[in-house]
């Protein structure tokens, strides 16, 4: 009988980092700048999914009157700040400890986004880990339109650790990514942030404040016992 492998699954933004406020505060300021509204509801429904704010029509009156000459130049300038930003700031509370005991007792790691690898990779390397996790799925590597809330990325995870729903645990900060790891069948605890607070976490097995109040050790008992 072949061992069954247990698997500790991260959402980056929100969770590893804290890029979700950053990211906020770098989209809203150009609107502040020239007298418009922002619509937080509608940029919230963004959040944890592959659907990109800048391709709302919320955004193509701010291109007509900015500095941009495309959507596409507002989004390249406005991530590549962001990306800075979320790097130096480094690591949100309690992910290396996480990350720590789960390596201590044999939980594998992989983190499951629905942003792009372009994103994803340089932020993960910047903040010095990508090399602990032993699977990493993005958008794109799952077909267009599956991102979350469908379940492909985390199922992705799962495949790429050789591990079953039930003997996983995803740490998720949106509505989005709670609806995929609950489609996927897998556990999941909702750590809502200064963005995120507002969603509706319902479906999520626990909600925690911070991964500082993380028990990793009530999820994965096996692994405390090895």
């Amino acid at each position: 009988m072949s061992k069954r492998h247990q698997a500790l699954i991260f959402d980056l933004d929100g969770i590893v980092v804290d890029s979700e406020r950053i990211e906020l505060e770098m989209r809203r300021q150009p609107f502040k700048d020239h007298g418009l509204d922002f619509d937080l509801e509608t940029y919230l429904t963004t959040i944890g999914s592959s659907v990109r704010f800048e391709h709302l029509p919320e955004v193509k009156e701010l291109i007509h009157i900015g500095k941009w000459e495309s959507i596409d130049q507002m989004s390249l300038e406005t991530r590549a700040r962001s990306r800075a930003a979320t790097i130096k700031e480094g690591l949100m509370a309690g992910v290396r400890d996480a990350m720590d005991w789960a390596k201590a007792h044999g939980v594998r790691l992989g983190l499951g986004s629905s942003s792009a690898n372009k994103w994803v990779l340089p932020v993960l390397e910047g903040v010095g880990i990508l090399h602990e996790f032993e699977a990493v799925v993005t958008s794109d590597d799952v077909p267009v339109g599956k991102a979350k809330p469908a379940p492909d990325i985390f199922l992705k995870v799962l495949e790429l650790l050789d591990t079953q729903p039930e003997d996983a645990l995803v740490l998720e900060d949106s509505y989005n990514g709670v609806q995929a790891a609950c489609a996927a069948g897998i556990r999941v605890v909702a750590i809502p942030n200064a963005v995120t607070h507002v969603q509706d976490f319902s479906k999520a097995t626990e909600i925690i404040p911070s991964m500082r109040e993380l028990e990793l050790e009530k999820y994965f008992p096996q692994a405390v016992k090895q």
